[in-house]
């Protein structure tokens, strides 16, 4: 009986000796969840426009930190951008909420809310439907304004006072030649529509229709077309470089839409010269190059336009961290 029980003893501490130096293997917490699912490479659209570029790669590296892949695509304009991301060809991006209203789902400037709130408001509510979130806006404006010659800034300095001239007829002559003629507004050819109806909306404030003359400039040259109206006149002191390439907007008043090609003079302080006013958004380096000066718009006279994040619901899974600590990225940025 000793003898056995001594035997059971045994076993029962050999078989706790090796409980104890056998490991477990017990699945940890982290064993036992399904490996995680690769991340989707993701699209970003690039502006060739200094400040939305170097705020892009911002994003872009900041994305890659995360263990994406990521892919710059070079889009050459804004309305470009907008139908990229509308269309699922990039992914990210930052885009302006004007330019989207305006050109993308062709809505007047005019009417636009000035207040950035319900601007965005607005702009969420339609991108929504093509599947796409704007975010966060950042702190970096990009209005559009009026620019004057350097000469005039201590005369009109700000858009009041713009809208006074206009009121009673006094906006100040800067060609010599033209003395007689309508005031001309230059304007880059992107900003067509922008410009149209923006002088609707100077028309609606003075109460009047202006004569004004609405000139476009772009990139590319434009081949000359013939053109009956005596406007060509008026803008002869373009010398060759103007090509006309539309018809008169307005027959009674005398505006009319042409097409300046700046390739060749891009260089030239003084390609504006012969220009009254110029309208483009308040960060043209264009317009800054040539030596002309942003109107201050205190009343607001334009939307509020702020460089946005805006990306692809279906670019993130559902839960994805990355688009909330992208809008804590892009809340941060500022132009300085």
């Amino acid at each position: 009986m000793l003898k056995r029980q001594r035997l059971f003893d045994l076993f029962t501490v050999g078989l706790c000796l090796l409980m104890v130096l056998t490991p477990i293997n017990r699945p940890s917490a982290h064993a036992q969840s399904a490996p995680p699912a690769a991340l989707a490479p993701l699209s970003v659209g690039i502006l060739d426009e200094f400040t939305q570029s170097a705020l892009s790669e911002v994003i872009t590296v900041y994305t890659e930190a995360q263990g994406y892949q990521v892919e710059q695509v070079p889009i050459d304009s804004p309305t470009a951008l907008l139908e990229a991301l509308a269309t699922g060809t990039v992914d990210l991006a930052l885009a302006l909420p004007v330019d989207a209203l305006v050109t993308h789902h062709h809505l007047p400037l005019n009417a636009l809310p000035t207040d950035q709130t319900r601007l965005l408001q607005l702009i969420q509510s339609l991108g929504a439907k093509e599947g796409v979130v704007w975010a966060t806006p950042t702190a970096i404006q990009y209005n559009h304004t009026f620019w004057v010659h350097a000469a005039m800034a201590e005369e009109i300095a700000d858009l009041p006072t713009l809208l006074a001239r206009f009121s009673d007829g006094t906006i100040p002559t800067v060609a010599p030649e033209a003395a007689d003629a309508p005031p001309t507004i230059c304007a880059p050819a992107d900003q067509a529509e922008a410009l149209a109806e923006t002088v609707e909306a100077l028309q609606a404030e003075v109460g009047r229709e202006l004569d004004v003359t609405q000139v476009l400039i772009d990139d590319a040259p434009q081949p000359a077309t013939p053109h009956s109206t005596p406007i060509i006149t008026t803008a002869a002191s373009f010398s060759g470089t103007l090509a006309v390439s539309a018809v008169p907007i307005s027959a009674t008043t005398g505006t009319f839409t042409a097409t300046l090609p700046i390739s060749a003079t891009r260089a030239s302080t003084s390609f504006f010269a012969p220009c009254t006013l110029a309208f483009d958004l308040s960060t043209s380096q264009t317009m800054r190059a040539a030596g002309l000066v942003p109107l201050a718009d205190p009343a607001s006279f334009f939307p509020a336009n702020p460089l946005t994040l805006v990306y692809r619901t279906a670019a993130f899974p559902a839960g994805s961290p990355l688009p909330p600590e992208l809008d804590q990225v892009v809340a941060t940025m500022d132009a300085a």
